[in-house]
């Protein structure tokens, strides 16, 4: 049976700390069990890390075969700035389209998301939700989505 000592204890309790706030310095208990420090370091993000993505318009009415820009950008934690964003639409009513210009982002830019209505699109309105997702991180994609109102009106 091993024998656990206080250096033991404190060890194991720092490594438990270090996979949840990531890089610590492993320090002894008491300055009789000193020894040179080693870095221990974590894959996990810091659970402070967050971003939102905010629409410039949120609401559009426009007529079959029309179009309505929106700019789409980012708040986010610092940590994650200059991360590359994946953004995709779901939502639209038969006949329209999305485009995105860029197609990518990154974290700290902005993208110009372009819904055009085609000659036979569905009159109404539909609620079409902007998804943006981070998976750069070598960890799970990280997401957040916005709705955007749009109603295709009769000319």
């Amino acid at each position: 049976m091993r024998r656990r000592t206080r250096t033991t204890l404190v060890g194991s309790a720092l490594l438990a700390a270090a996979a949840l706030v990531g890089p610590v310095m492993a320090l002894p208990a008491f300055a009789a069990d000193a020894a040179p420090a080693r870095s221990v370091s974590s894959t996990l993000i810091d659970p402070t890390t967050y971003y939102t993505m905010n629409l410039s318009t949120t609401a559009a009415t426009i007529q079959p075969g029309g179009q309505v820009r929106t700019t789409i950008t980012f708040d986010a934690s610092r940590n994650l700035h200059g991360a590359p964003v994946d953004l995709s639409v779901s939502g639209l009513p038969a006949g329209a389209t999305a485009t995105f210009s860029p197609a990518q982002t990154r974290v700290g830019g902005q993208a110009t998301l372009t819904i055009t209505a085609g000659s036979t699109s569905t009159v109404g309105t539909s609620t079409v939700t902007v998804s943006a997702i981070i998976t750069s991180f070598g960890i799970d994609p990280i997401g957040t989505t916005a709705p955007f109102q749009l109603t295709i009106a009769t000319p």
